[in-house]
């Protein structure tokens, strides 16, 4: 059986502050233009160079006290967290969270009432989100697009053709990452909405060169279950001889073969041209498929779940659809005749469920995706490398900056280096607090200044503060260049961060110290305690 063992206060407390600060101290490396890389070992006795806090994160699934691993576990979900959600803020948020957690502990250590540290953090918390949001300026171009994209991934060509990608397609840009095996890096443009679909029967393919199929100026016809019997599609092909031209999309869960001979034998006659194409999704993402193509086209939706067919169906159930065009595994829908108002209100409606910040990755990537296609802002991104382990790396760096760049377009920016979190101190010093509140309003209003000083430190500067008070004195567009080691405009210098990034960064890091900060028992499940 395994051995359970329950560790209380305060020994407690300093084991899981101390697992916390060991791998808090590892991923700060990684802060800042001037950072550090890790160089690890894998299990097939590879190395590998990382320099991004959350995959070096996801490197550490344990310390070998496991009292300590405690921490190191709370802060490397955190950090996980943090990267999923935006892209980029791991290092930032642990370096905050790390200064909470050390202040707190101090003044809880000197017998200030916990609870009331735990009360003034959020409020300080509270408001600096707050004066990060009011600080915020929106990108106005192409080339803070890609300086953005510089800061996260430090790759010039990659952030280059992030930047036009984001500029062009916008906030609801949904970009594939396709993994090449030789050096390679270019983009493809998706015009209209994409699906994941093939076609029914290559019958239908009218392209030599890649065996799809395209149809121009198109009814468009949606049934989400399996169509058997030849009297449930010949209404539909009696519609279709009454148009011009006779094009149709049959888009539907599956066909049998009775009915499908039937399309096929009329597919070619009297100028009609047929293309039937199925759903490779399943479940719920079908029935957004099926609930996607609709909005966009205007075609009704004939579900199996009402228990109806297509026997029944009117020219008034007939979408539209400018041109569709199936290739291999992916089916793209240009010019539906879809409602824009409907289109737009579903937009605003999927804008407001993103904005849940308790989504999973899955939901949030499948929200991402029909946003992309109903507002026509898809595209493919290209990697390749000499080798599988740069290749790796040119991947992260890329789903970084995409995750990054989405942010920035939603939430503009703010100075980067760690500044804007400096000037959101004196809106804090104005908060009225009681008792034991003032300090943890006091250890926020230290963790605001731990970035920049990492940045800092990390770059080998000796003297943080004096350079923290030479930015203050420059004005509130001054940042300093890590790099080049001297205070530099903002914008000049493209020195800028997402402010949804920030703002992440700041508020997973006070949640991840807090729980810390109150957790006073540790039950371990099969080890000893040491």
């Amino acid at each position: 059986m395994p051995n359970t063992s329950v560790v209380t206060a305060p020994a407690s407390t300093q084991h899981l502050k101390r697992g916390f600060d060991s791998l808090a101290n590892l991923l700060a490396l990684t802060l800042g233009p001037a950072r550090g890389s890790i160089l690890t070992h894998v299990e097939n006795k590879t190395l590998e160079m990382l320099y991004d806090a959350a995959a070096i994160a996801q490197r550490v699934d344990s310390l070998p006290d496991p009292r300590a691993n405690v921490g190191a576990m709370l802060l490397r979900e955190l950090v996980i967290r943090t990267h999923h959600e935006v892209g980029d803020g791991g290092a930032t948020a642990a370096v905050i969270a790390q200064t909470i957690l050390d202040r707190t502990h101090r003044y809880a250590s000197a017998g200030a009432n916990v609870m009331m540290i735990q009360r003034g953090v959020r409020m300080a918390v509270d408001v600096a989100l707050d004066e990060l949001t009011k600080r915020a300026q929106p990108i106005n171009s192409e080339d803070d697009l890609i300086s953005v994209a510089n800061t996260v991934t430090g790759e010039d060509t990659l952030s280059v053709i992030l930047g036009e990608m984001f500029d062009l397609l916008g906030a609801h840009a949904h970009i594939t990452i396709d993994e090449y095996v030789a050096p390679y890096l270019e983009r493809t443009y998706i015009d209209g909405g994409k699906w994941e679909a093939q076609l029914t029967s290559p019958y239908f393919s009218n392209t030599v060169a890649n065996r799809g199929a395209v149809l121009h100026d198109c009814a468009v016809a949606l049934f989400d279950g399996e169509i058997l019997f030849n009297d449930e599609v010949m209404p539909l092909l009696e519609l279709i001889t009454k148009r011009e031209p006779k094009h149709l999309l049959l888009f539907v869960k599956d066909v049998t073969d009775e009915a499908f001979n039937l399309v096929v034998t009329n597919h070619g006659r009297d100028n009609m041209k047929f293309i039937v194409a199925r759903s490779k999704r399943v479940g719920q993402d079908m029935e957004n498929d099926f609930n996607d193509l609709a909005l966009l086209t205007g075609a009704h939706y004939f579900s199996k779940e009402m228990r109806v067919t297509m026997k029944g169906i009117t020219e008034k159930d007939l979408g539209r659809a400018r041109r569709v065009e199936v290739v291999e595994n992916s089916m793209f829908v240009v010019g539906g005749g879809g409602s824009h108002t409907a289109m737009r209100d579903k937009i605003a409606e999927m804008e407001d469920q993103l904005a849940i910040s308790d989504l999973t990755k899955e939901e949030r990537a499948e929200l991402q995706l029909r946003l992309a296609r109903l507002s026509g802002s898809s595209a493919v991104l290209h990697i390749g490398a000499t080798t599988e382990t740069e290749r790796a790396m040119l991947m992260r760096k890329a789903e970084q900056g995409i995750k990054s760049l989405r942010a920035t377009v939603e939430e503009g920016v703010a100075l980067g280096g760690g500044v804007a979190y400096v000037h959101c101190i004196p809106a804090l010093k104005k908060i009225k607090v009681e008792g034991d509140e003032e300090l943890g309003v006091k250890a926020v209003m230290h963790a605001l200044e731990s970035p920049f000083r990492r940045i800092l430190q990390n770059a080998g500067e000796e003297t943080p503060g004096v350079i923290l008070e030479e930015v203050k004195r420059k004005g509130s567009n001054h940042v300093y260049d890590a790099l080049r080691r001297e205070v530099v405009d903002a914008k000049s210098a493209n020195i800028l961060d997402p402010v949804k990034v920030l703002r992440a960064a700041l508020q997973t890091a006070a949640s991840g110290a807090m729980i810390a900060m109150t957790t006073e028992t540790l039950v371990l499940h099969g080890a000893n305690e040491q």
